[in-house]
Parts: structure tokens; sequence; C-alpha cells
């Protein structure tokens, strides 16, 4: 947030707002009305999907991207992460999708596939393989003239 005055203004004059919190985290901010969904932290907590241990990717303040993974058992074995908390909920609302949430949950590099077809960096390897990587790599910039 870069004027997280103005951001926790507009934050408590939403209706709703929905968090995915982990166990570490604090409630920043809340709407008139709001949900706290506890989540496992998959920078800390051990994410394990149908394809086994997964990974997320981080990019820090350098523009740096690199994978993940935590090493603690997770403070419940009802928590679920972040992204299969959303393809969960995309699940349940949008029967006729033709997104493969169950797929991309079981692993999630199949989700850093779907970043880079998307991504304009086309003149190196692919997201999915770089953040395998554990010093990751960097994020293309491109220059202020073009």
């Amino acid at each position: 947030m870069s004027d997280p005055e103005v951001t926790f203004k507009a934050m408590r004059n939403l209706d709703l707002a929905v968090q995915h919190r982990h166990q570490a985290q604090s409630l920043a901010f809340a709407a008139r009305e709001a949900i706290l969904h506890p989540s496992l932290s998959g920078r800390t907590e051990i994410d394990i999907q149908a394809s086994g241990p997964q990974s997320v990717t981080v990019e820090d303040s350098m523009s740096m991207v690199h994978a993940s993974r935590g090493g603690l058992k997770p403070a419940s074995e009802r928590l679920k992460s972040e992204p299969a908390i959303i393809a969960g909920l995309a699940l349940a609302t949008l029967p006729d999708t033709r997104v493969g949430w169950a797929e991309l949950i079981a692993d999630y590099g199949k989700i850093r596939d779907c970043i880079e077809a998307v991504y304009p960096d086309s003149q190196t390897s692919t997201l999915a393989s770089r953040s395998r990587v554990d010093f990751g790599s960097m994020l293309p910039h491109r220059s202020a003239s073009g």
C-alpha cells in the first residue's frame, strides 16, 4: 500500500470485506461487515496438494521472483492455502467455468504457467521454471524511454 491512510479509510467504507489471514498477521482494517478466514501460510507452513508439496511465488522489493515454501507443520489440518480457498470459491460460485481450478490447485506450477501465458516476458525461460530455482530471477524492467 503506497498510502495506508487513504487505503484504510476507503476500506472502512466498504459494505463487506473478506480477508484470508495467516496466524501471524493481524487484522489491518475492517469494512462495515467483515469476514476473517484463517488460511495456511504457504511461506511458513507445509502446503501439500494432490501433486505433493507446493511452493508459492513471491516478488521482493527489488523485483526478484523466487519460490518460497514452508517447513512447519500447519497450525491445523483444516487450514487451506489461499490458492485453494480462491479455487473453492470459484468452483462454488461459477459452475460453468472453463478454468481447470482443481488442476491449478493440484500443482501451483500450473498457476505460474497461466501467468506466464499473459506475462510480457517472452525473452526468458518461464516463470514456473525460474521460480523453482532457489535464488529465482529478476523481472524485466522497461526503460523510461521505451
